[in-house]
């Protein structure tokens, strides 16, 4: 999974999505946040204890409870819309915070599944995301050690979710990384379907 260095950006995004699932819940937003803050501290000191990294265990830990307080908040801000009527701009601020927070938590699910997937020097049929520089360095190089970036699974998954599926030149192979994509398009769905009945219950 490499060194602390490099697993942070990833943690980051995490954490914000803990942060705006946080947020939406107003007095009961707080959720799974402490117990995620109190697991990602424990962490922290024992890899710096350690002079480790996170081990997999560890932030799939961190992984699922950030899933389950946006499945939560997911959930109490439907019903929120039931039972409350909500302001434009609150609309607009619960909006923007899914968007994010569902984009930071499907980044981090990305990377943790594809990045031990990165070693294909067997020569069989690539697992994992497929990057189009992988297939240009394979064509034009005949090698394969390009490594994607933080940047690169920002791009895959703002693209991912905006589109509802890969983008143009990228893929998916694999069963936990096309469940991972039938989730993440799923999520989307919802925070869209969300965002449109509400417009159309304030329209009415």
């Amino acid at each position: 999974m490499g060194p602390l260095s490099s697993t942070w950006p990833y943690l980051a995004c995490l954490a914000l999505s803990v942060l705006c699932t946080t947020l939406l819940g107003g007095q009961l937003g707080f959720g799974l946040a402490p117990l995620w803050l109190l697991l990602l501290g424990c962490g922290g000191l024992w890899c710096r204890w350690q002079r480790r990294s996170l081990s997999r265990p560890w932030l799939l830990a961190l992984g699922l409870l950030a899933s389950a307080q946006l499945l939560l908040h997911l959930l109490a801000v439907n019903l929120a819309m039931v039972r409350l009527q909500l302001s434009a701009r609150l609309l607009l601020a619960e909006s923007l915070e899914l968007y994010l927070a569902v984009n930071g938590l499907f980044l981090f699910w990305y990377w943790f599944f594809d990045a031990p997937l990165r070693d294909r020097s067997d020569g069989g049929i690539p697992i994992g995301v497929l990057f189009p520089e992988e297939d240009l360095e394979e064509r034009l190089l005949g090698q394969r050690r390009w490594l994607p970036g933080w940047f690169d699974y920002l791009f895959f998954t703002v693209i991912a979710s905006n589109s509802l599926g890969p983008p143009d030149g990228h893929a998916v192979v694999g069963p936990s990384l096309k469940a991972i994509q039938m989730l993440h398009s799923l999520a989307m769905i919802s925070v869209f379907i969300l965002i449109l009945a509400r417009a159309i219950n304030t329209l009415g």
